[in-house]
């Protein structure tokens, strides 16, 4: 008859047995979430084959309902149209967005640019997809939550992965190979600069999470922009236009 010492070791074996098993399981999972997210950044600066600047209204709709691995299209109008990613081999989470841009006839009808937002993933597995970018910029904010606010452009390409987030230290905050990604955009390359000096003005200046110096403008952010120091390098922010 077993003792009550041999039954905690068969107890400790079996789930010691069922944690390795869990690991390996989510490792799979893991695994397989990157190479599903990676096979759709390969396709950049295009998603379901629809590019910025090339394709209207009607036909990227048609193109994103019949491409496996999107799912739940919808369409508001004047509104962007939005999709979400899907796979029936691991579980994918996130999404992403078509905003349009007014044609000859002031309709929205022209894709003008992509937005992906893709929860977990990280600059490791982005960099494997798209390469390391040509330039970044890299600022911390000094208002309501210590935020810090990073764009690496590959401006050739027209793609830019933006890097969001909340932190007690903003200023000593470096860029890693498991640094999270809040969203990836896909734009023109000859509309580079008008992207950039738009998203900045709502994202950064007109934002109370950086409180930035009133007199700081949209081109003084764009003058922030460094050459790509490689991810070896941990880059850290690169300019400070906190009130003192």
């Amino acid at each position: 008859m077993p003792t009550r010492k041999s039954l905690f070791f068969v107890i400790l074996a079996l789930v010691t047995l069922f944690m390795l098993w869990l690991l390996s399981d989510q490792r799979q999972k893991a695994g397989a979430r990157s190479e599903y997210y990676t096979n759709v950044l390969t396709q950049a600066p295009c998603v379901a084959s629809i590019c910025p600047g090339y394709i209207g209204r009607q036909q990227a709709k048609e193109n994103l309902s019949n491409t496996i691995g999107l799912k739940r299209v919808v369409d508001n109008g004047g509104a962007p149209v939005s999709f979400t990613f899907t796979s029936h081999e691991v579980p994918v989470r996130g999404g992403g967005a078509l905003i349009f841009t007014i044609d000859s006839h002031d309709n929205f009808d022209i894709v003008d640019w992509i937005y992906l937002r893709i929860p977990g993933l990280s600059l490791d597995t982005a960099f494997g997809a798209l390469g390391e970018p040509d330039q970044f910029l890299f600022l911390s904010g000094c208002g309501f939550g210590g935020r810090v606010h990073s764009r690496l452009l590959y401006p050739s390409r027209g793609v830019e992965i933006v890097i969001d987030y909340a932190t007690r230290s903003p200023t000593s905050q470096g860029l890693g190979k498991n640094t999270p990604i809040s969203s990836i955009n896909y734009f023109s390359p000859a509309k580079t600069m008008e992207h950039l000096l738009q998203s900045l003005r709502q994202d950064i200046i007109d934002s109370a999470a950086f409180d930035l110096l009133p007199s700081v403008t949209e081109a003084d952010l764009i003058d922030e922009i460094r050459p790509w120091p490689g991810l070896d390098a941990s880059p850290t922010p690169t300019a400070d236009y906190c009130p003192r």
